[in-house]
């Protein structure tokens, strides 16, 4: 199953088959878009769907041909390719209106066009999408307070240079803005001190040349990926106990306190990859990865009204002696990591029914992380042992990951395989270490053996397709958030958990035009050890408190039950005239948010209606998402006094009419 929780859409937190990332800044999932790596930490940023070919989703890790971040599976994104044979346009404008919320409105649109047939072709994709809030927040008196809006572009060009010489090139530029975190209790409502807004502006520039030597092909893919955020988080939760240390100095009162985080990722990947040709019993591909990673984080504070530096410095001088602090709140951290990974996978046909593949991926990476960190809030928070200076971690790791996958096909209509494959996940840097008495300044790597077992099939005269695997993933070293402070947390390895279930996608066509799908999943993820987390610090002896985490317990952010349901009819009503309803049934089980002081993610369910028309190059279609308007509680976030428990919430009813044209 995958399942995402998402604060916001530019924040979007993956899980496939359990496999999450609960703590750490690497993420469990890879993510490409193309041939492009954008896994840059565990929330991904939104891609937009318009002009996209296809999505795959491998589940499972995917270690040896997508290496570090795919140790619960691998997402790509694939977009249309110039066509260098004829010309095409798209143009596809949306309007619809949310329950609670407004007008929402995109407009897409793609042009083809080729400069020597056969030989060269440019394509534009450009997109504008603006969605109205539906979250009011009565702390502020802002309605409608989430809002969101996306545009960008990108360009492709290819260029087929000879019979066995394919260039292409791509650049994608994309910005977001949002209003306002998607956080709410069930009346729709939030509050906070100041306005969680936050702007992200993302490119991507990739090379890929394609070289077809008839005993191989050849593909050299090189890639730069920046992304830029700048997001304010409220701080309002510390305003009662900052009023107090306030109204001791004769300090008026603040009504508001946040911090301010600009974060620039830069992503430099290339990837050389030689696959074999032809028909034999033996198949192979080798290659050669590199990727380097430069991100810069400065979270700066400030309330409302604005502190002065003479304020703050008298505070904190008389409280812990420290002089010549000015700062409310100023962090600074970098992470620069470089990776380098040789892989290859060989495939042999033993008979014509049975075959054996094997991988490997040998990987080495180095870490070097730096933070500082001054103020009065953070030296607030940690009640005076703030380190003053730079501190600086390095890591490195040597990784080797095999698979290995035999597949029997007793016939042209059945695929059954059982595959075994290991995955893992980066360590890391705990920033806010100095908020907790004990807590290390790094953690390690985790890993993930996987063992499957699947059938694909074919059956009816091509009526029923059915695919079904049996998994269980052997997790070790697990990434734990062990401490906590509001949002600010610390990370370490714990120890062994598993997560064990079962896929299963079935479509049938038994008429024309008339379809039924099925997908749905069954996991379960428990701890295979007692984990001793820390649970405070004793009010006497000032000593770290711990806390046992029993044997199997449930691991976060598992729903044990996932399922997809749909069905359509696509019939003629006339000549070159198509009329396609189509109904889609979606439900998320609950979940857990933690190992310790656990509260439950709720189940959800929602229904969309879709109803379209078609005329040879025209569509019209009607569409009516969560039609039952149902409080889609993705992941709980918090508590708060007077408007209860809040959570990541989804959108509410949304009625639509858009269009489509294709030429």
């Amino acid at each position: 199953g995958v399942n995402m929780q998402s604060p916001n859409p530019s924040e979007n937190q993956i899980t496939i088959r359990g496999i999450s990332p609960e703590a750490g800044w690497a993420s469990a999932v890879g993510f490409y878009l193309d041939e492009t790596p954008i896994t840059e930490f565990a929330i991904q940023p939104s891609v937009t769907s318009f002009d996209i070919e296809r999505i795959e989703v491998l589940r499972g890790p995917q270690g040896t041909l997508y290496g570090e971040g795919s140790m619960g599976g691998t997402i790509k994104v694939i977009p249309f390719e110039p066509n260098v044979n004829k010309m095409e346009f798209k143009f596809d404008p949306e309007f619809s209106n949310t329950s609670n919320g407004g007008l929402n409105y995109k407009v897409n649109g793609m042009a083809n066009v080729p400069i020597i047939k056969n030989k060269l072709a440019v394509r534009a994709t450009g997109f504008y999408q603006n969605d109205d809030g539906y979250i009011d927040n009565v702390g502020l008196d802002i309605k409608k307070v989430n809002t969101f809006e996306t545009y960008g572009a990108r360009f492709a060009a290819k260029y087929i240079a000879t019979k066995k010489l394919v260039i292409t090139a791509s650049a994608l530029i994309s910005k977001s803005k949002i209003g306002g975190q998607f956080v709410a209790n069930t009346d729709l409502k939030q509050t906070t001190s100041t306005r969680e807004t936050m702007n992200d502006n993302m490119s991507l520039v990739n090379l890929n040349a394609y070289y077809d030597f008839s005993f191989a092909s050849l593909t050299i893919t090189g890639s730069y990926y920046e992304r830029k955020t700048d997001q304010v988080v409220d701080l309002g939760f510390f305003l009662p106990e900052a009023n107090g240390l306030f109204e001791m100095f004769g300090i008026e009162p603040r009504t508001g306190l946040w911090t301010k985080n600009n974060s620039d990722y830069k992503v430099m990947s290339a990837e050389t990859r030689l696959v074999s040709s032809g028909n034999g019993p033996l198949k192979w591909t080798v290659g050669a990865f590199y990727k380097n990673y430069d991100m810069s984080s400065k979270d700066v504070g400030d309330s409302e009204a604005h502190l002065s530096g003479e304020e703050v410095s008298f505070i904190v001088e008389t409280i812990f002696g420290i002089p010549g602090i000015t700062e409310s709140f100023y962090n600074d951290n970098t992470r620069k990591i470089q990776q380098a990974a040789l892989f290859a996978e060989v495939s042999y046909d033993i008979t014509e029914k049975l075959n054996i593949l094997g991988g490997i991926r040998l990987f080495n990476e180095q870490r070097n992380f730096s933070s500082y960190s001054t103020g009065l809030f953070p030296i607030l928070m940690s009640g005076g042992f703030l380190p003053l200076e730079e501190v600086t971690e390095k890591g490195s790791e040597n990784v080797v990951n095999p698979k290995v996958t035999l597949t029997f096909k007793p016939n042209n209509n059945i695929i059954t395989y059982i595959t075994a494959s290991k995955g893992f996940r980066s360590g890391g840097q705990n920033v806010y270490a100095y908020l907790f008495e004990g807590a290390p300044t790094s953690y390690g790597a985790e890993t993930l053996w996987n063992y499957e077992f699947g059938v694909k099939s074919v059956l009816f005269n091509n009526k029923v397709i059915a695919n079904a695997a049996i998994f269980y993933n052997n997790w070790t070293n697990m990434q734990v958030r062990t401490r906590s402070y509001a949002s600010l947390t610390a990370t370490e390895n714990v120890g062994k958990a598993h997560t064990s279930g079962v896929d299963i996608d079935i479509s049938w066509m038994p008429l024309k035009g008339l379809l039924f799908s099925a997908n749905g999943n069954y996991t379960i993820g428990k701890t295979d050890d007692v984990f001793n987390l820390p649970a405070g610090v004793d009010e006497n002896t000032g000593e770290e408190l711990y806390e046992e985490v029993p044997k199997g317990t449930q691991l976060p952010f598992v729903p044990e039950y996932g399922i997809n349901l749909a069905s359509q009819y696509k019939f003629k009503v006339g000549k070159g005239m198509f009329l396609t309803p189509r109904v889609d049934y979606n439900y998320t089980g609950k979940s857990t948010t933690a190992l310790l002081y656990s509260e439950e993610n709720p189940a959800y369910q929602t229904i969309n209606l879709r109803i379209s028309y078609e005329y040879k190059w025209v569509e019209v279609y009607a569409f009516a998402d969560n039609v039952t308007d149902e409080r889609v509680k993705q992941t709980y976030w918090y508590d708060d006094v007077d408007l209860g428990t809040m959570y990541a919430m989804g959108r509410p009813r949304t009625i639509g009419i858009g269009f489509r044209t294709r030429f």
